[in-house]
């Protein structure tokens, strides 16, 4: 037996599925007589195997990101998780952002499927890496489940997001989506299906959702909020009796994207930074540093802040300025790196090139934790709740997997009083993937959440843009 999705049988007896039902037919009657495997899905069948393959059932997790994929290959017997890859989501090439994706795609048919086609061979290639790293047959994948933003979700059905693009910002697809894996070209079983989790709004997607269910946030009695921080930064609040939602352009800033050194979460990213009598760094693997990572970042503008290097406003102090508020050999780091001002982390010597963080790179990190802290405001500010009202912070995505709550509040993208109240819940959008992957029940709850969250517009907000601007500026902190 499978996991409630899937299942397998050498008996007869359950319906067909209708738009296969002659095919199935024709194949059961000639191997009756035979050794074969009939395929179900929500009991009906949907086709027969050669031979006994009852205990081979797999599916997969996806999480697609504006800026990151990752797949998780399950056992759908067991549950258990097999293996895991990743890669950089190829739509980059036509674009960072999901605006630049809906530009791309409303030009034309031939440009949608160009997008649409970049990603499909890009969930093969995870498939196919996934599969060997397990020496299983990509055939016996059958079911596949995938959370994404809602832009992402329309490109990899190969649908015209372009509406999501103008007010009022509504999606083509209203709720979740079972489709035939053969139909977007996906190499797995001929039987296989995939399921996607539906959206709340045109910018609070199914990865949302999957977050939503992953936690269980909003079933614990207290008032809480879910932040989901990438390329667009979400956020959920639940006051005890409802939830409400935003979506903010956080940009790819804070996954290593766009920064002068940044980098991956991968071997040789620098993922903690401390600034003392001198400056110390760890990277993933242990590795000689080769770039710095989302954490890493959000741990060196918290660092600057605290030694006086950068302002509240922004500004990055020109190596004169810094010379007069910090030890010589602390501040011989700032140096001219062509038009702009560097701070440099680690240097490279004779192993390679220095890495560093540069002013234009504080200023990327600065919209993105004003555009998130503008989004908890504004809805803490629906709510009628204050900061202190919060009883619990969900940060989720890889992203949390190595932060300080020090450094999130020190750059003010969290409140101070947050510090102690954070659970970092890692990829929410795979983990929600996962469970609707494993249940109808689950699925069940993801459409139900996706209607019942109330989604708030921050463009159309009075007041908006003063309070962006506003949350632009860093904390006040002590100096030096």
């Amino acid at each position: 037996m499978g996991s409630g999705t899937v299942e397998k049988t050498r008996a007869v007896g359950f319906p067909i599925e209708p738009e296969c039902r002659l095919e199935v037919l024709r194949l059961l009657s000639r191997r009756l007589s035979e050794e074969g495997t009939a395929v179900i899905k929500n009991g009906r069948i949907v086709g027969v195997e050669d031979g006994d393959t009852t205990g081979e059932i797999y599916g997969a997790a996806i999480d697609i990101g504006t800026t990151t994929v990752v797949l998780s290959l399950i056992d759908m017997i067991t549950g258990k998780e097999l293996a895991v890859v990743s890669a950089l989501n190829p739509q980059k090439e036509f674009g960072q952002d999901v605006l630049s994706r809906i530009s791309h795609a409303k030009r034309g048919e031939p440009f949608l499927l160009e997008l649409q086609k970049s990603i499909i061979d890009c969930v093969n290639d995870l498939l196919e890496k996934a599969s060997q790293k397990v020496s299983i047959d990509k055939k016996h994948i059958y079911e596949i489940a995938v959370a994404a933003n809602t832009t992402m979700t329309h490109l990899f059905l190969g649908v015209n997001p372009e509406s999501i693009g103008y007010a009022p910002y509504s999606p083509v697809l209203a709720g979740g989506i079972d489709v035939k894996a053969k139909t977007l070209g996906l190499d797995i079983s001929p039987f296989g299906g995939v399921y996607c989790v539906p959206a709340i709004s045109g910018y609070v997607g199914g990865d949302i959702v999957a977050g939503i269910i992953a936690t269980g946030f909003y079933k614990k009695g207290e008032v809480a909020l879910f932040i989901d921080i990438g390329t667009n930064g979400e956020i959920v609040l639940f006051d005890g009796c409802e939830m409400v939602a935003c979506s903010c352009v956080a940009g790819p800033a804070l996954e290593g994207v766009n920064i002068s050194c940044g980098m991956r979460a991968a071997s040789g990213a620098i993922y903690e930074a401390k600034i003392e009598d001198d400056v110390f760094v760890r990277t993933i693997g242990d590795e000689r540093p080769k770039g710095i990572c989302g954490s890493g970042i959000v741990d060196l503008v918290a660092e600057l802040l605290k030694v006086g290097f950068v302002e509240q406003s922004g500004r990055m102090l020109p190596p004169a300025e810094a010379q007069k508020i910090i030890r010589e050999d602390l501040a011989c780091r700032l140096i001219e790196k062509g038009t702009s001002i560097a701070f440099v982390v680690a240097y490279g010597g004779e192993h390679g090139d220095d890495v560093y963080i540069t002013a234009r790179d504080i200023r990327q990190v600065q919209l993105a934790k004003g555009a998130v802290w503008a989004g908890i405001r504004s809805l803490l500010k629906e709510k009628r709740l204050s900061p202190n009202d919060i009883n619990r912070v969900y940060v989720a995505g890889a992203f949390g997997a190595h932060l300080r709550p020090q450094s999130l509040s020190r750059i003010g993208m969290i409140a101070a009083e947050w510090e102690e109240r954070l659970v970092f819940a890692g990829n929410t959008s795979k983990a929600g993937a996962l469970m609707c992957l494993l249940s109808r029940t689950m699925r069940e709850e993801a459409e139900r959440i996706a209607r019942k969250v109330k989604c708030l517009e921050l463009s159309t907000l009075e007041g908006f843009d003063r309070l962006f601007a506003d949350s632009l500026r860093f904390p006040e902190g002590d100096r030096p």
